[in-house]
């Protein structure tokens, strides 16, 4: 089974309704060059969002890779927890696990920012649920992956058997809050407490000028045996490099899975070298963007393992009475 551990849904929460009979409103500019480079464009502004989730349904159906990891993002949040008030973007964990009922080859990633007060109790629910995994955006969101009070999460977490994916690296998209919170080494106390835990990006840059944590994600991913690291957005000019170092070392290659950061699109000129101009013309001209990812990643000479290796990582219960363990894992991190 072939996974995709990293797309986005690619609609802020904003532009459609969460249900609580919000109307839609029109995409944000971001999002209007995001609908124009995958040509889901037509029709007025306010149907475009849904339109994109069409889009994103048919592209899953046609490729190649068997399943998709489909992504919240929970709200960034101050020090005690609250919400912070108009935040860039969001995407409600409820909206994206109806978006996966309707998807069958698609599978939940939930969101929750540990400094909530009903954190833990909302990741129960959301296993519950059927997440897989919990996705943070530890810069944007404000979270700080080395802080004490996280462990409490992280023990719910190991406890439920759910990985965190961890963008790592410097944060472009979604700017602000402390990019040092991006460092994969601040993912240790996770690891240390029994978390299984994805690097998004393998601490990569993408500038020149920026500082590369290459270095660190691979220190941690060779020191501790659950810490592995996604290959999303990676087939880029600047990034190309690391991919190649990784495939040069067994290894950091079995450290690795496969995802593609929809909506961001592999460049696939940067394979010339290893597939040869006329298959890089023929990646090139690929309109899926989730088959045009995963076909680049194979022509840099990626094994069939790092495709099927995060299927194997995930909570794999799509549905499961989390009620029955609810207190088991609060009595478990009172005891810690």
């Amino acid at each position: 089974m072939t996974c995709d551990v990293h797309v986005h849904f690619p609609v802020p929460s904003e532009c459609l309704s969460v249900g609580r009979n919000q109307p839609a409103g029109p995409p944000s500019l971001a999002m209007r060059m995001v609908l124009r480079r995958l040509r889901a464009t037509g029709g007025p502004a306010a149907n475009q969002p849904r339109l994109l989730l069409t889009r994103l349904g048919e592209w899953m159906n046609r490729a190649s890779t068997s399943a998709f990891v489909v992504l919240a993002l929970d709200a960034p949040r101050l020090e005690d927890g609250t919400a912070v008030a108009a935040s860039g973007y969001f995407a409600d964990n409820d909206m994206v696990a109806r978006f996966c009922d309707d998807q069958p080859r698609t599978r939940f990633g939930a969101s929750v920012h540990p400094y909530r007060s009903d954190a833990c109790a909302e990741l129960e629910r959301l296993v519950a649920r059927g997440a897989c995994l919990v996705k943070w955006l530890p810069s944007y969101q404000r979270i700080d992956p080395a802080s004490p009070r996280c462990i409490p999460f992280y023990d719910v977490l190991a406890h439920y058997r759910v990985p965190l994916l961890s963008h790592t690296g410097v944060e472009h998209l979604l700017p602000g809050g402390d990019q040092r919170f991006n460092d994969p080494e601040r993912l240790t106390l996770a690891l240390q407490r029994g978390v299984t835990v994805i690097a998004a990006h393998c601490g990569a840059r993408l500038m020149l000028h920026e500082r590369c944590r290459f270095e660190q994600w691979r220190k941690i991913a060779l020191t501790h045996e659950q810490c592995f690291g996604d290959l999303s957005a990676m087939v880029l000019p600047i990034r190309v490099g690391l991919l190649r170092r990784i495939l040069a070392s067994d290894d950091l290659l079995a450290k690795t899975v496969y995802g593609s950061d929809f909506p961001a699109q592999a460049w696939p000129w940067v394979c010339v070298t290893s597939a040869g101009l006329r298959s890089t013309v023929s990646l090139a001209r690929i309109r899926n963007p989730l088959e045009r990812s995963a076909a680049a990643v194979r022509a840099l000479g990626f094994p069939d393992a790092v495709f099927s290796r995060a299927w194997r990582l995930l909570r794999n219960d799509r549905h499961v009475d989390a009620s029955r363990n609810v207190g088991a894992s609060r009595v478990a991190v009172r005891g810690a």
